[in-house]
């Protein structure tokens, strides 16, 4: 008798299980599992930014905006007890200041300084109209650090022009005697046209915090050279750098190196 040997069933279950393996070790070599890790960095700056606060004279006519207590348009002062003899400005003016900070007035209102804040308060506007030999003005106001970073004053700029009739406009910064108080002198034979002092600008190397305020003040005086008619200009630009960039170098007036202040 003859024996049959059944080989396929065999064979089909060996192929099988090599098929088998051979998944099972593909899936060692490929199959993995991963986890990622992100940073987000959001840097935000912070701002410098200084304006002038609310400024005053002593001769705008506005109570308690000066420290003499006399500017308040038209009432008699200390040396006018019968009243304004001579009144060109109404409310909007006091009696003229005979001196620095407005304490001694004349008995007449013929003058008038105004202050007024220009350019989203960068700019600081002083004007003075009808004034005469021996008129006055102070102006009083202060710095403010608006911005969230600390600053340092640095360097100053100065100008004075001459302007005529026609409109034509003369700089005559070259004609000033620097002091202070700094003296304009056109050459007129009775002797200088102005007398002035602003400060100079914050002393150079002063830090001045966020919220932070400096008193800044100035006056003017119209000398016996002064020209009838005449239209006189002053300017006065100071730049603030945040507080660890500054550097003595950056003590410059008109574009001179001047040390700075030792505190």
């Amino acid at each position: 008798m003859r024996l049959i040997r059944k080989r396929g069933p065999r064979q089909t279950v060996a192929l099988f299980s090599i098929a088998a393996l051979a998944l099972a070790a593909t899936g060692i070599v490929y199959a993995h599992w991963t986890k990622t890790l992100d940073l987000h960095a959001d840097i935000n700056t912070g701002v410098v930014n200084m304006e002038w606060s609310p400024a005053g004279t002593d001769d705008d006519g506005i109570p308690g905006n000066d420290p003499s207590g006399l500017d308040i348009g038209d009432p008699p002062g200390p040396n006018t007890p019968s009243g304004t003899l001579l009144d060109m400005h109404g409310i909007a003016s006091s009696n003229d200041p005979a001196g620095r900070g407005g304490f001694d007035r004349y008995d007449k209102d013929v003058g008038i300084c105004v202050a007024e804040r220009l350019e989203g308060n960068m700019v600081l506007s002083l004007a003075a109209k009808n004034t005469y030999p021996s008129y006055w003005c102070t102006l009083f106001t202060d710095v403010t650090n608006t911005g969230s970073i600390p600053v340092k004053a640095a360097g100053v700029r100065f100008k004075v022009e001459k302007v005529f009739p026609d409109g034509s406009v003369l700089d005559v910064t070259d004609r000033v005697i620097f002091g202070p108080p700094h003296l304009l002198d056109l050459g007129a034979a009775l002797g200088p046209d102005l007398r002035f002092d602003f400060g100079g600008g914050i002393p150079c190397g002063t830090q001045i915090d966020p919220r932070e305020s400096i008193d800044v003040f100035g006056w003017f005086h119209v000398e016996q050279g002064a020209m009838q008619g005449s239209n006189y200009r002053i300017w006065l630009s100071q730049d603030f750098v945040n507080w660890n960039e500054w550097n003595p170098e950056m003590c410059t007036f008109n574009g001179v190196l001047v040390p700075p202040p030792i505190p």
